[in-house]
């Protein structure tokens, strides 16, 4: 009996100190609401205080893309770009969420594939996402695309690739391509030329409605930027080529209106004269005749296997500046681009009235490429009047 209530005293004592030691803790928060009650904050650590608890609030609503399934986040990437773009992509590699610079979703290995085949490999991937409504997973939505260190394996089947990108339906979003190449290929699996993209972008100009793709290249050696853009209201396809070191720029404006026989007018600056031509492309061929009748240009392409020949007749060419050490001509020897054995082409120049060289009158220069050969064969040259050299 005497321990029973020993026992049921030290019970007791136990309760009493829990029940001191949680009215002494609310007792401590009833005192601290009070002194916080009783002091006066200045304007400053309001602010202070205001601006501290929005910007948490701000990083908690950014950081809310880290809580989705990374597993629906790619697939719902996939249908938004496929929708959007007519792309199919495939992660190779887990995705990452990026808060900076701007919020995005990254992998670091994706292969685009056409007619299930891959046309693509790109290492470093970014897509841009809408800050909009992310407390909604439903509402969801990507913004630009970033395509950086691509190698993109192409045959002349798979440049529908890129014709489709300039198809696309009118959208707010880019497609940008960064320090990536493109290796064309023939039939037979060889390697015509490498392109080098260092830059460019894909975007609809809504001030002119039109699909705009521009792009700083290298090929052969030589850097050039290209400029295209698709009108599809009025079915007018327009390009833009320009390389410093050839000095070399080309404008181009086709009419798709008709598929079967698509009608155009190309502008060339070379070598300080602009010459306009008009072309007609079909299945196979591409023919072109110009529309000045002084300086004269007419030939064809032949698409399969790629073969160029070319009839250019000049009046009152410069000899000097053609050969001289910043000459295009000098310039196209140095890049390497006629020594290139997938190259072939008879070209045939007929110059009239050579000047600042008295002695010469007229030239005939027949350049024929074959293999990465150059043969100037059958060409020929007046001096003076009476003798002609071959």
């Amino acid at each position: 009996m005497q321990k029973h209530n020993l026992l049921a005293k030290k019970i007791k004592r136990q309760i009493l100190s829990i029940n001191d030691s949680i009215e002494n803790y609310f007792n401590k928060i009833k005192l601290l609401i009070i002194k916080i009650k009783k002091s006066k904050f200045d304007k400053d650590n309001k602010v202070i205080l205001g601006s501290a608890i929005l910007v948490l609030f701000i990083l908690c609503y950014f950081l809310i893309p880290t809580i989705y399934d990374k597993d629906l986040i790619s697939a719902k990437i996939k249908n938004q770009i496929s929708n959007r773009y007519n792309i199919e992509i495939k992660f190779n590699d887990k995705i990452y969420y990026s808060l900076l610079p701007k919020p995005s979703f990254i992998s670091k290995n994706i292969s685009i594939i056409q007619n299930k085949k891959i046309i693509g490999n790109v290492k470093n991937f970014k897509i841009y996402i809408s800050v909009k409504d992310l407390f909604s997973f439903k509402k969801f939505d990507t913004k630009d695309i970033v395509f950086e260190k691509a190698d993109f394996d192409l045959k002349r089947k798979d440049l529908i690739f890129f014709n489709k990108l300039l198809d696309i339906q009118p959208s707010k979003n880019k497609i940008i391509i960064r320090n990536s190449n493109i290796f064309f290929r023939d039939n037979n699996d060889e390697i015509l030329f490498l392109n080098k993209i260092y830059n460019s972008k894909l975007y609809y100009d809504s001030k002119n409605l039109k699909n705009v793709f521009v792009s700083k290249n290298e090929v052969f050696n030589v850097p050039y930027k290209i400029t295209l853009q698709n009108d599809k209201f009025r079915k007018l396809f327009t390009s833009e080529f320009s390389s410093k070191k050839i000095r070399l720029n080309l404008e181009n404006e086709i009419d798709y209106t008709n598929l079967e026989k698509k009608m155009g007018i190309f502008e060339i600056l070379f070598i300080n004269k602009n010459t306009s031509l008009n072309y007609i492309i079909n299945k196979n061929n591409l023919v072109f005749n110009s529309k000045d009748n002084k300086d004269n240009f007419e030939g064809f392409f032949d698409f399969k296997p790629f073969y160029l020949s070319m009839n250019v007749a000049y009046d009152g060419l410069s000899l000097k500046n053609l050969f001289n050490e910043s000459s295009i001509i000098i310039d196209l020897i140095k890049t390497e681009l006629l020594n290139n054995e997938n190259l072939n082409a008879k070209i045939a120049l007929d110059i009239k009235n050579i000047i600042n060289i008295d002695e010469l009158k007229d030239l005939s220069l027949i350049i024929t490429l074959e293999e990465g050969n150059i043969n100037v064969s059958d060409s020929s040259i007046m001096w003076k009047d009476d003798l002609k050299i071959n």
